[in-house]
């Protein structure tokens, strides 16, 4: 966030001893700062001094010496200031607060793929990640990767060595599932027949081999790197002894970078691509669309040749209204219908009559019906350091591009923003 110009100031005065959730207070307050992606805080270690109750903390009394006076400085825009406050109230914060106005007149220029390299993959990463041993039965696979964030288990062996990975996709791709795992509960598959194929294959079949793994004293910058050349979205981490200790997805790389500053001796000549890159310079100019007044047999057709999986929803002047993936295709049809669908998805073809009956039983709907309305679009003059912090705090892979007047022009997927920040460090 670019904190130039008019800004304010909280100073938040408490004990070293002060306490949230079994942690101390000033880490607690500056690990929630970092997560809602405040500018910065800065916490300071005083030698003496009282408040409320007259209560001395000094230094010069070896009793009282682990209960010196802290003051914690945030400076921010007035609107996130602004929402601070109750936070900071409902973590029980009962030191002195004070809110001031500042004027910030510099603030560093943001080069996340610099700062990167000064990040430890083990001060990011997951630890003890849920995965599976190579032995185990598909079975195992699929109640794992059901009921848990990541999408994707590392196989190990008895001695937690990664042997490979196992997601939704290998599963699908090996015939083990007829869709992926987030759209079973949308369909009528019988999960008694699934259950016994996927008891009777094994782990070791199925995954995707051989690992690739990274080091957890490696840097945030080489997991960048390796994620950019290999096209994947997470990688398992592992000791000095190859042993699994984690995990790190891209969203743990972004959310890093949002988070650094690069160094004065450290910034790229203005040629290079920096911080200051915007979207426009990485983003996709050919966006699959779709109009609001298109019938489902469009919307089906459409998600079928979308490199992004998804479509974008434009009216007469081009002004993004919503997005259409295919849950959202899933849950605007009755359920005798969604096996069908989701099986024209799945091997998608629209060439025979089997297909186009399961078309024909749709009710006559748009795509405007269907679609969803919560799309988070970005500006493409902003820079890559905002569409990474958009991406992490709205949850999103990808996000529509509009010009000023709110057309749209591109979109943008984390994935040219990991490459970016590969980029910025070479």
């Amino acid at each position: 966030m670019n904190v130039i110009g008019k800004a304010k100031r909280v100073r938040i005065y408490i004990g070293e001893s002060d306490s949230y959730q079994g942690k101390p207070m000033h880490t607690a307050i500056v690990e929630m700062l970092r997560k809602e992606g405040y500018a910065g805080a800065t916490v300071l270690r005083g030698i003496e001094g009282y408040g409320r109750g007259s209560r001395l903390h000094t230094a010069k009394i070896l009793r009282l010496s682990e209960d010196l006076p802290l003051v914690i400085d945030i400076v921010d825009i007035p609107e996130k200031i602004e929402k601070l406050l109750p936070m900071l109230q409902s973590m029980g914060v009962n030191g002195l607060i004070t809110v001031e106005d500042v004027d910030v007149h510099s603030y560093g220029e943001f080069h996340p793929g610099r700062e990167l390299r000064n990040i430890r993959i083990k001060e990011i990463m997951t630890p003890n990640p849920i995965s599976i041993n190579v032995s185990s039965p598909i079975v195992d696979a699929i109640e794992l990767l059901y009921n848990q964030v990541f999408k994707a288990l590392p196989v190990i062996d008895n001695e937690k060595h990664v042997l490979g990975v196992i997601t939704s996709s290998d599963l699908v791709n090996q015939g083990i599932l007829p869709f992926y795992l987030p759209l079973l509960d949308k369909t009528d598959v019988d999960k008694k027949d699934l259950h016994n194929k996927a008891y009777n294959s094994s782990v070791s079949s199925v995954m995707s081999k051989p690992a690739v793994t990274i080091n957890q004293d490696a840097t945030a910058q080489e997991a960048a790197n390796l994620m950019a050349s290999k096209k994947i979205k997470r990688l398992p981490v592992v000791d000095d002894q190859d042993k699994l200790v984690g995990i790190v997805s891209r969203v743990d790389i972004l959310a890093a970078a949002m988070h650094t500053k690069a160094r004065e001796e450290d910034l790229k000549p203005p040629s290079q691509i920096s911080s200051s890159t915007k979207v426009s310079d990485i983003m996709h100019t050919q966006v699959p669309t779709v109009d609001l007044g298109a019938p489902i047999l469009d919307v089906v057709k459409g998600l079928l040749e979308s490199p992004i999986h998804r479509l974008i929803v434009v009216d007469e002047q081009n002004k993004v209204k919503g997005i259409i993936g295919s849950s959202d295709l899933m849950n605007a049809v009755s359920s005798h219908n969604r096996a069908g669908i989701m099986e024209i998805l799945r091997a998608q073809i629209l060439r025979d009559e089997r297909s186009m009956e399961h078309i024909r039983k749709i009710r006559a709907r748009t795509a405007e019906d269907i679609m969803n309305r919560e799309v988070v679009c970005i500006s493409a003059d902003a820079d890559i350091s905002s569409a990474a912090e958009l991406m992490v705090k709205q949850r999103k892979k990808i996000l529509p591009v509009v010009d000023d007047s709110g057309k749209l022009v591109g979109v943008i997927a984390r994935d040219e923003i990991l490459s970016s920040l590969s980029i910025q460090a070479t």
